[in-house]
């Protein structure tokens, strides 16, 4: 997964537009943006690839592990968890992920994301930018 740290505003899944009468361009853009469950940030630290910010909250977890692979990778590991074993109705997950210039990030769960059934009309939903 491949984000550019230039695109702040797009990280955090806003958008940014430049209207006339200062009002949203289309009905889309006026609707409010939900806010992370998960956001994780990778930025060079003393010439490596390193996790500055790493915020989750439920339903979702995000581990981040000291030790993983060779260290010439210099790739950081990122499991992405949910809790119940996988996606429950209702469950509305939505991450949003940064990696800065030459920096190396491998993201990936414990095994399948598993999604159950909805109960009622309750749906779920899982975003990841």
């Amino acid at each position: 997964m491949w984000v550019d740290s230039s695109d702040r505003a797009s990280a955090w899944g806003m958008e940014l537009v430049a209207v006339a009468d200062g009002g949203p361009a289309t009905a889309a853009e006026a609707t409010p943006t939900p806010t992370p469950t998960g956001v994780v940030r990778v930025e060079k630290v003393r010439g490596r690839s390193a996790v500055t910010r790493c915020f989750a909250k439920y339903p979702l977890k995000i581990i981040v592990p000291s030790k993983v692979g060779p260290a010439s990778s210099g790739a950081v590991w990122l499991y992405v968890l949910t809790y119940g074993g996988g996606i429950v109705s209702g469950d509305k997950i939505s991450c949003a992920v940064t990696v800065g210039d030459g920096c190396t990030a491998a993201m990936t769960t414990q095994a399948s994301t598993k999604v159950y059934k909805a109960v009622g009309s309750k749906c779920s939903e899982q975003v990841l930018e």
